[in-house]
């Protein structure tokens, strides 16, 4: 996506190809930083939350040994 944007601008040619990348591997660690901030640390913070969550009703087991 990046790779497109830069071109789309034209930006490529008047760079180079060595800044370019350099530029589009630091927007990539950038938005990859983002990401897992804003979205995949609270939605995993989330679902331990909900998976982990102790019962509100324990099951009454029988202490009955089947014969």
């Amino acid at each position: 996506v990046y790779i497109l944007f830069l071109r789309k601008l034209d930006l490529i040619g008047s760079l180079g190809y060595l800044f370019s990348m350099i530029i589009v591997i630091l927007l990539t660690v950038i938005s990859s930083c983002m990401v897992y901030k804003f979205i995949e640390k609270p939605m995993s913070r989330y679902l331990r939350r909900e998976v982990f969550r102790k019962k509100a009703h324990p099951l009454d087991i029988p202490n009955v040994i089947a014969k």
